[in-house]
């Protein structure tokens, strides 16, 4: 998956797109439905209202904190597997999104939302 793909391809029930910005929680509920579903990924760093590349090189605490999201926010944790894919942001600045690879799990995860 390349940065082209993200930015054209539809949201489903295994891909989701989410902004550097987005509540930890948020993100939980996504991770949590991929893990209790077919699994996907989440490129995050990149809108998803208009799809512009916001990149997350400037953010470092925040993607520190999304990355603790499967064990902090899941139960039980949410074994995720997570890459910085290389592009141009919206500002034509050298940058990475986040991508969120959770696997289809044989537990049931909730979110801290739902207990």
């Amino acid at each position: 998956m390349d940065i082209h793909d993200i930015t054209v391809r539809k949201e489903d029930q295994t891909f989701d797109c989410k902004s550097i910005q987005i509540d930890p929680k948020a993100l939980a509920i996504t991770i949590v439905a991929f893990a209790n579903a077919d699994g996907g990924t989440i490129a995050i760093g990149v809108s998803d209202k208009n799809r512009k590349i916001e990149g997350g090189d400037q953010h470092t605490e925040k993607l520190n904190e999304l990355l603790r999201v499967p064990l902090d926010f899941c139960n039980p944790s949410v074994p995720i597997t997570s890459e910085l894919l290389p592009c141009t942001d919206k500002d034509g600045n050298d940058n990475h999104i986040l991508l969120m690879h959770i696997p289809a799990s044989s537990e049931l995860h909730a979110n801290q939302a739902d207990e």
